[in-house]
């Protein structure tokens, strides 16, 4: 074996760019080990880990950029070098653009390739986030902002900015958007239509615009806001200016709006702006219990939300179906297993699976975790694409006598692991306890919802029709075999 390790210093790149890239080398033939990553502590870890890091890595500074390579000959290493500074070059992607072209490394650079754009994606450390978004809005252009751990008070700066230039300011840590039926960051490819879309959530939005999809309905626009946008500080300001955006766009007949539990006050902001946009409004404010207004409908969970939104009543589950389901599978809790346990990618996916429990009484038995938390991302891909953190997580938990039922989310879509049901499958396979997995995609996803079904089921996952059965199937299990011990 032969090891290659360069650094390039202040050469920052996102992590979904070296995620896939690293992806890309990997499967190379003769390339047993590709790590391209930041210079960040957490990265350092990782390719100690890997037996990578050498004395030049571990000096190197966070915005630094390490390429590690193992290979079996120096032929197989000469065309991974290669293909590494190739990819790097073009910022990533592996299919449909021009090698030729360098990718533009400033705002200004960009906007020379592409004048008419009116949009910039930014997505870079969290302490350099608000330097380009203001850069991007104070040039004209709307801002979705993929960065995390940004300071409130950028934030708030950032959209008080955006909604003086009439533009949109999307996060940060916005994660979806479709834009015009183009999908962004983590999107899902489904059908176009008349529903609106404005979302505080990134999974929250995928969930809902995926089983639009699946119900018949399509999407006609898709604004993400960011996770905090509806908190007190923030005011909505974002979601305030999506739902005036809708209300112009003639191809939206319903606006649909997401968030994770609100703050009072201003969920009553929004909901009044919803009614006065003259569109049918829907709302989807998980946990809020405040004052309605007329002609505003509200979903209680996500799986409703859709089936409102495509026209259909609240979906019946087929309670005999699932109790039957529950009835096997509670048969292989371990003796000792007393607690559901929940391994998630998606915050709002998790906070509705934790309404979901308590509304069953067993929040006092679940613990659910949302790895796609800023605590979690810090100098590491978010675990839509890197499965590493998670599934380190849910061997551990299998292997804890008290765990009974398990609970995770497979997010599929743009910017997703491209295959994740090959990596979770051989996990499933060690458990012992009953696991129960929603995928969230559709067929016309990269990844293919029914190709990642039929793996996870025949290594022997229950899977849930939505989010929401999901974890009412996981809770029915565990109070299956509590009422049968």
């Amino acid at each position: 074996m032969q090891q290659h390790l360069l650094i390039k210093p202040h050469a920052y790149h996102d992590s979904v760019t070296l995620m896939s890239i690293s992806q890309q080398l990997a499967a190379l033939p003769g390339v047993a080990q590709a790590v391209i990553v930041m210079a960040t502590e957490h990265n350092k870890t990782l390719l100690a880990d890997v037996g990578l890091l050498t004395d030049e890595a571990r000096a190197a500074l966070p915005d630094d950029l390490v390429i590690a390579m193992e290979a079996e000959d120096a032929t197989a290493m000469a065309a991974a070098i290669e293909a590494a500074e190739v990819a790097l070059k073009r910022g990533g992607a592996s299919r449909g653009d021009d090698a030729t072209i360098a990718a533009p490394r400033t705002l200004n650079a960009a906007l020379k390739q592409l004048p008419d754009a009116d949009l910039a994606v930014i997505s870079v450390p969290g302490a350099f986030a608000k330097r380009e978004a203001l850069r991007a809005l104070h040039s004209g252009l709307n801002v979705l902002l993929f960065s995390d751990n940004v300071a409130l008070e950028d934030e708030i700066e950032l959209k008080q900015l955006a909604r003086e230039k009439g533009l949109l300011c999307m996060g940060p840590d916005c994660g979806t958007a479709i834009l015009g039926g183009v999908g962004l960051c983590f999107a899902n490819v489904v059908r176009r239509g008349t529903i609106g879309i404005v979302s505080a959530s990134g999974t929250g939005a995928q969930e809902v615009s995926v089983l639009i999809d699946r119900y018949g309905g399509g999407v006609s626009q898709l604004i993400g806001t960011g996770g905090r946008d509806l908190r007190p500080e923030v005011g909505g300001l974002m979601m305030r200016s999506g739902i005036e955006l809708l209300a112009r766009d003639e191809q939206t007949e319903t606006i649909l709006l997401i968030s994770k539990p609100p703050h009072p006050e201003v969920a009553a902001t929004v909901l009044a702006d919803l009614r006065a946009s003259g569109k049918r409004g829907i709302a989807c404010l998980l946990g809020y219990r405040g004052e309605l207004p007329a002609d505003v409908e509200l979903a209680t969970n996500l799986r409703d939300a859709a089936a409102l939104a495509v026209g259909q009543a609240a979906l019946a589950q087929d309670d005999i179906a699932l109790g039957e389901i529950a009835q096997t599978q509670a048969r292989r809790i371990p003796a000792g297993g007393s607690r559901l346990r929940g391994l998630f990618s998606g915050g709002t996916l998790c906070d509705e699976a934790k309404l979901t429990l308590a509304q069953m009484g067993l929040s006092e038995r679940a613990e659910l975790i949302d790895y796609g938390d800023d605590q979690y991302t810090v100098g590491r891909p978010h675990p839509m694409i890197d499965w590493t953190l998670r599934l380190q997580q849910l061997r551990a938990t299998a292997s804890d006598p008290t765990t009974a039922v398990l609970l995770l989310d497979v997010v599929l879509g743009y910017g997703s692991h491209p295959d994740p049901a090959s990596v979770l499958a051989p996990v499933l396979r060690e458990i012992a306890q009953p696991v129960v997995v929603y995928v969230c995609g559709t067929d016309a996803d990269p990844q293919g919802r029914s190709h990642q079904i039929a793996q996870l089921q025949a290594a022997g996952a229950i899977i849930g029709d939505s989010n929401y059965e999901a974890a009412g199937l996981a809770g029915l299990i565990l109070k299956t075999e509590e009422a049968s011990a």
